[in-house]
Order: C-alpha cells, then sequence, then structure tokens
C-alpha cells in the first residue's frame, strides 16, 4: 500500500513547476501591491496628524500650579532658617537658645504694638507686611 507513496506525492519536487511558479509570482505581486498600498496610506495619516499638532509656543507656561508655590525667594529664606536652625541646636547651648526665643518674641510684641500706631500713609506697605520700621527698646530683648 504504502509503495506507491513517492516525494511527489508530499509535495516535494514541485519547487520548479513553471505553472507554479507563474502563479506564485502573480499572488507576490497583488500581496506586495497591497501591502505598499496599505502602508502608503498609514503613512498618510500619520503625516496629516502630526500637520495637525498644535505646536507650544516656548513663551507660554506649560504647567499651571492650582496651589500657590513659593518663589526662589521664599525658598532660599526657608533653607537659610533650617541652617540657622541646624547650627543653633548643634553649636549653642540651651540658655542661649532660650534666651534667642525670648527675644524673638519680644521682637514680635513690639512690632505688633508699633503696627498698631497710626502711621504716615507711605508705612502703610511695612504695616500690612508686618514688619517693624523702629528697633526695639534694649530692655525688650532682655528678660
Amino acid at each position: 500500500m504504502y509503495q506507491g507513496i513517492t516525494a511527489g506525492y508530499y509535495g516535494f519536487g514541485d519547487d520548479e513547476d513553471p505553472t507554479m511558479l507563474a502563479a506564485e509570482a502573480e499572488a507576490e505581486a497583488e500581496v506586495r501591491k497591497a501591502a505598499i498600498a496599505e502602508w502608503e496610506e498609514s503613512e498618510g495619516l500619520k503625516a496629516a496628524a502630526r500637520a495637525n499638532v498644535n505646536h507650544v509656543d516656548d513663551d507660554a507656561p506649560s504647567f499651571v500650579a492650582h496651589v500657590p508655590l513659593p518663589d526662589v525667594k521664599e525658598i532660599e529664606q526657608a533653607v537659610l532658617l533650617k541652617k540657622k536652625k541646624d547650627l543653633m541646636a548643634r553649636y549653642a547651648s540651651a540658655s542661649l537658645q532660650k534666651d534667642e526665643e525670648e527675644a524673638k518674641v519680644s521682637r514680635r510684641t513690639h512690632c505688633r504694638l508699633q503696627n498698631s500706631l497710626p502711621r504716615e500713609p507711605s508705612m502703610l506697605a511695612t504695616r500690612s507686611l508686618g514688619l517693624c520700621s523702629k528697633p526695639p527698646p534694649e530692655t525688650a530683648l532682655r528678660a
């Protein structure tokens, strides 16, 4: 029964059949044309998409903060205060730190009193910032 089965039965030897080669060449040409047309269509869509993209101006802000952000000056001030606290904690004695804290409280109290007094209009900005134009008396610093 298996004596009649040859390599041709399994399709070997058909590789160089002229009719098969012609049919394969036609099919390959059609598939290649379809693939090229699909690729050109996709490239056309990509080019159209690139043309429709709104270009972002370099001057326009690309980030919008919805909360107030500190500026560079405020950040530098916060870093400086942190460094001062670290140095005071490391090198200053407890009594010196206590004296300095009392002086700060005294200074704030003096500034509040100064800001509550009526002043000329040019000093309104200083008052609104909570700054004191006059230094506190020496007795207020020494507690």
